[in-house]
């Protein structure tokens, strides 16, 4: 195959995958209507229009008015009042090189203003399918005798992610909350979005689910989970004067290939990170055992192995060190 047409494969591969962004949408912040179009080259293609008011044309000038603003991955009000519709939240999609796609949310009078909370989230959301697209762009995993070797370290992309952070009571209803600054931003320019009492409902079962053994008398352990592909959730118990706490942080899910530079400074081998990989896909040992074809017992070798290299004491702590969370458990046991 000629390199131009290895090229054009990649290119239409990432844009085919720029709108996996929006089933993870819809199960943060609903939407009476909603439309979005693939872009390539500065122009809208493959255009979808459900419930809103908009034709291809005016999605257009939407994309030109965003893009008048700031280049990159964007998040931010509709900047083009919809009739019919009272607030609107607009996501471009970027792969670090050129526009992927642009995603609309559109509300009516049936359904509260955007909060704070979901925008915080769309945020990371946005960074995650971003990062993920950039990742399939300029630095796909290299096959080589059956097994990935690890890139070689390049520059950093940027400043270490923000994520974002709650505490939440017994009945799990948000008490503290504190967003990134870029979320914080697509706030002020969407307008003063309300606090939201809850997590969005998917969010809120991964939180009961991990905390559910408290309240029996189980050992109040910290929790990770993914209940969305582009989002990390962990737990972690806090108890005050006032009763127990549930402290929550979301983060962006990184690619297993942006983990070149922790790779190479823990000395991981390619088998350790993929079943890394698997582990932070939210599958238990015995599906990693099956997946790899290994045993068991080696694949909790591995998993040891993870741990001693990272000079971690669990898989969470191991997790946050990989991430470069450093001060991930002092964040916690501080708040």
């Amino acid at each position: 195959m000629s390199p131009m047409a290895i090229t054009h494969q990649r290119d239409r591969r990432v844009s085919d995958r720029a709108q996996d962004v929006i089933p993870g949408v819809f199960e943060i912040a609903r939407a009476s209507a909603w439309s979005s179009a693939r872009i390539r080259r500065g122009e809208l293609g493959d255009f979808s229009n459900v419930g809103a008011r908009l034709d291809r044309s005016v999605l257009a000038t939407e994309y030109r008015l965003q893009r008048a603003v700031s280049s990159g991955r964007r998040i931010a009000a509709v900047l083009r009042h919809v009739p019919g519709y009272q607030c609107g939240v607009c996501m471009i999609v970027n792969d670090g090189n050129e526009d992927r796609a642009i995603v609309t949310l559109l509300r009516d009078e049936s359904l509260p203003p955007f909060s704070s909370t979901e925008i915080s989230l769309l945020t990371l959301a946005l960074a995650a399918e971003s990062d993920r697209l950039t990742v399939l762009r300029v630095r796909p995993l290299i096959e080589r005798n059956g097994e990935p070797t690890i890139p070689h370290a390049g520059p950093s992309a940027g400043p270490p992610h923000e994520g974002a952070f709650y505490i939440l009571d017994a009945s799990l209803e948000i008490v503290l909350s504190w967003q990134p600054e870029d979320s914080r931003q697509a706030s002020s320019v969407y307008g003063t979005a309300p606090i939201a009492r809850r997590l969005p409902p998917i969010l809120e079962e991964s939180v009961r689910k991990l905390t559910d053994g408290w309240t029996r008398g189980a050992a109040k352990e910290p929790g990770i989970a993914r209940p969305l592909a582009p989002l990390i959730l962990r737990t972690q118990p806090l108890m005050g004067e006032a009763g127990q706490f549930v402290a929550v942080r979301i983060d962006r899910f990184v690619p297993p290939n942006t983990l070149a530079e922790s790779a190479i400074r823990f000395r991981f081998t390619p088998r350790e990170i993929e079943v890394l990989a698997k582990l932070l896909d939210g599958a238990q040992l015995d599906d990693i055992a099956r997946h790899l074809l290994i045993s068991h017992s080696t694949v909790q070798d591995h998993v040891r192995n993870l741990q001693e290299k990272s000079k971690s004491r669990n898989r969470t702590e191991m997790i946050a060190r990989i991430f470069g969370w450093k001060s991930a458990p002092q964040t916690f046991e501080s708040m």
